[in-house]
């Protein structure tokens, strides 16, 4: 398993957590939801980070990134404020150079469950 490369995102990351669930309204205000999957406690943790690096951390962040995408590997990464990693893989990625040299990367990193 891959790990992500330790290259630290800048302060403020934003963390989503997201339930796949069914939800079937019955009539009345009643509905019945159903968690989907076998977890019955599975919440998925969604990342929005952002890197303000140098051009090279920025292409070593793409290399890893693009080695992953036509196999959707997931790669190991550890949330800010925990101590083991998870796997997660990268659904959307952006760049823009506001200096030269500097390049400050969004990514969004959604958490997979695999054995």
């Amino acid at each position: 398993m891959a790990t992500f490369p330790s290259i630290k995102p800048a302060y403020g990351q934003t963390q989503t957590i997201e339930q796949d669930n069914i939800v079937v309204k019955l009539g009345d205000g009643y509905e019945q939801r159903l968690v989907r999957g076998l977890a019955a406690n599975k919440r998925c943790h969604v990342v929005s980070l952002t890197f303000d690096v140098s051009q090279t951390d920025a292409n070593t962040i793409n290399t890893f990134l693009d080695a992953r995408f036509d196999d959707q590997e997931s790669f190991d990464f550890t949330i800010a404020g925990e101590s083991s990693p998870r796997k997660f893989k990268c659904t959307k990625r952006s760049s823009s150079f506001p200096y030269n040299n500097r390049v400050s990367m969004n990514t969004t990193f959604k958490e997979v469950f695999e054995p």
